[in-house]
């Protein structure tokens, strides 16, 4: 690499500080910025502190700016609501990766985390003795309510693990000669969370993908890495997702499958920065009503859901995964999908677009802003009267439902529409 090309990145860079117009419009969506009413947790704060170290010479920001790089949860709603194009995220992890201004990879709990990272998580062996601690833990809470929130980031209901096999099809084939279209099939990864904790999502989405035309292969594949690059170890998250990208067969005996379809908001928008000829999309993607992709039509599949119609008006309220509404920029479809749900009554949430306070394991990394986050959302979602909140995101449904009262109820859109089939 040549001293040109590196000044040519830095100029870049600083061209991108440049562009931010200081128009404050990246406050109210910035969440630490809600919580602090602190300039320096503001995305305009953080870019002083950063082009403090491209420009201004500065080797290193101090443990106090550190911090303020370090509260971002990397939501992206302030590229969002940016009028200016500001590219943050590549700015904030130029900081935290390449000058190393953070926190996250650094002490004892974070060479816990790391471990966790690179030994627990892709075990799938490991994961399913954790469904027993999990259990263990909602037992403990119900017992002991007064314990810290660490025992509340996963469901409080009990809940019903049911096996997918990996590396078949389903619905099951006995020869890949009954495939009509091979671009009706699909690739579908179990992960991690989702599996362990969510592992009805999974089900569901099978149940609702097959019901819609589509043939879904399951590979034996492992964490995406996504956990630990959101944590702050970049270089182990970027392995995991090379390693978890050549797991990805997409030629079964002559059959080519080119589609990796996610349901986790935060999976997705991670893996698709290294799909290379491999097509990687959320399924809200296939179930866009503006741009239907099922094998079985629109209508079809709006007549189902009026089969089961119920007269009773359900109010449901839909806090967008930031990972899909800002990181893949996949805005509104959900919110038309469900509209197609006659009994369903879809209540408007304030401050929607603004991050719930999980972004990964930020909320184990910063527990105190999380909950301060958490609660701001929580309060949002009481206002309106709503009992029942669809959200796209693991991280997202445990840390919103950690913050409800206990006759709320928390699930993903697909679940929730995999009911009418």
């Amino acid at each position: 690499m040549s001293d040109a090309i590196t000044e040519t990145s830095i100029e870049a860079k600083i061209d991108q500080i440049n562009a931010c117009v200081h128009c404050g419009y990246c406050l109210p969506a910035c969440p630490t910025y809600l919580s602090t009413g602190n300039e320096g947790n503001s995305p305009r704060g953080r870019l002083y502190l950063i082009r403090d170290l491209i420009k201004g010479g500065v080797e290193d920001l101090g443990d106090t700016a550190r911090g303020y790089l370090d509260n971002c949860l990397g939501c992206q709603a302030c590229e969002t609501s940016c009028p200016s194009g500001v590219e943050y995220i590549k700015l904030l992890e130029y900081a935290r990766e390449e000058r190393s201004q953070t926190h996250y990879n650094k002490g004892f709990w974070a060479l816990v985390r790391r471990t966790a990272f690179q030994y627990f998580l892709p075990n799938r062996f490991l994961l399913n003795i954790s469904r027993l601690g999990l259990r263990a833990m909602n037992a403990i809470y119900s017992t002991f309510p007064f314990l810290p929130k660490l025992v509340k980031i996963q469901p409080k209901l009990d809940f019903e693990y049911k096996q997918i096999e990996t590396d078949r099809f389903y619905p099951s084939l006995s020869n890949l000669d009954n495939i009509d279209n091979p671009d009706h099939c699909l690739i579908f990864n179990l992960g991690c969370v989702m599996d362990t904790i969510y592992n009805q999502v999974h089900v569901d989405t099978i149940k609702l993908l097959n019901a819609l035309g589509f043939h879904v292969y399951v590979p034996d594949s492992a964490c995406c890495g996504a956990l630990a690059s959101h944590s702050g170890e970049f270089e182990l998250g970027h392995k995991q997702r090379q390693e978890f990208m050549e797991k990805q067969v997409y030629n079964i005996d002559g059959l080519k499958i080119n589609t990796i379809v996610s349901n986790s908001a935060g999976c997705g928008a991670f893996i698709k920065d290294e799909a290379n000829e491999l097509k990687v999309v959320d399924i809200a993607e296939l179930l866009d009503v503006d741009n239907w992709q099922a094998p079985v039509s629109l209508d079809e599949f709006k007549a189902s859901l009026m089969a089961k119609d119920d007269e009773a008006k359900l109010d449901v309220t839909y806090h967008p995964a930031c990972h899909l509404n800002h990181a893949q920029g996949i805005q509104g479809v959900y919110e038309k999908l469900l509209s197609l749900v006659p009994s369903l009554n879809l209540k408007a949430l304030y401050e929607a677009d603004v991050c719930c306070g999980s972004a990964g394991f930020y909320n184990l990394i910063k527990p105190d802003m999380a909950d301060d986050i958490g609660k701001r959302k929580a309060e949002n979602i009481q206002n309106t009267e709503a009992k029942f909140v669809l959200t796209a995101n693991p991280g997202c449904m445990s840390q919103i439902e950690a913050h409800l009262p206990e006759d709320y109820k928390v699930e993903h859109p697909i679940s929730f529409l995999a009911k009418f089939l």
